[in-house]
């Protein structure tokens, strides 16, 4: 299975040795950009279509599962670079970012599938000079912006007597934040499954978190629905005999409600 690392790798490799024989402007280097794209957008458009294992959906038969980040809420990227870079910590952030081995211990944490929250307790407690700033990036990681409209089909689809799950990488501590900040996110949710210790940290899509959601939130004989905005995500989860569906804006996801009549 593709991993996005692996795909960027390959098209700036292609890339650089087709430029460095034929010119920037060439038509096979072009080509050596367009052609691994097109193949990873036909992968991941396989792998997101429709699940035709799934039945006619009804509150009776499903669960509905959905994703934290990326779907109920997105991240303040520009208020997180802002808050770190105006902050005491700034010197000591960029200072590690031009250090290799900081970014190895990225790349690792990364491709093992650990949660936001254990990269940054891990990383604080590798590198003793940021441990002052452990509250500093707690509070970065949180800066969210509630997706209102996907929140407000939340509490439709409770109001129509669906069973809503919550299947998150965030953390205990990032989750409890959060919850405090908005807790009537989080009220139509009747499961809660989140990363932590009890799981060593690993999140979507490590075959774990989703071994660990099934034990934990049987189903009793209902089938399942994720909504999830990542694609590794949703062909993890078909894995594990749960359909899925590929978060992309508040919008389109109301209209594939109501195509399949769950709206």
């Amino acid at each position: 299975m593709f991993r996005p690392s692996t795909t960027s790798t390959m098209l700036c490799s292609t890339w650089a040795l087709s430029a460095a024989n034929f010119g920037f402007l060439s038509p096979i280097t072009i080509a050596a950009l367009v052609v691994p794209w097109f193949i990873y957008q036909s992968y991941v458009a396989a792998i997101t279509a429709d699940d035709k294992t799934l039945d006619a959906v009804c509150p009776a038969n499903t669960i509905i599962i959905f994703d934290l980040h990326g779907v109920l809420f997105r991240s303040d990227f520009l208020g997180m670079i802002k808050l770190i870079l105006f902050s005491p910590c700034a010197g000591k952030v960029f200072l590690h970012i031009i250090n290799p081995f900081f970014l190895y211990d990225i790349f690792k944490l990364y491709s093992h599938s650990y949660i936001t929250e254990y990269w940054i307790l891990f990383l604080c407690k590798k590198y003793s000079s940021l441990q002052p700033c452990l509250p500093l990036f707690l509070r970065a990681a949180n800066l969210q912006i509630p997706s209102w409209k996907t929140i407000h089909l939340v509490h439709q689809l409770k109001d129509m007597g669906y069973a809503l799950h919550l299947f998150s990488n965030i953390g205990p501590n990032l989750f409890a934040d959060l919850e405090a900040q908005y807790p009537e996110v989080f009220l139509p949710f009747d499961a809660i499954c989140i990363g932590s210790a009890e799981n060593n940290y690993l999140g979507k899509p490590h075959p774990s978190a989703f071994h660990r959601y099934i034990v934990t939130h049987p189903s009793h004989g209902k089938q399942r629905l994720l909504i999830d905005n990542r694609a590794r995500n949703i062909a993890f989860a078909r894995a594990f005999h749960i359909a899925g569906i590929r978060y992309r804006s508040a919008a389109s996801l109301q209209r594939w409600f109501k195509a399949h009549g769950i709206l």
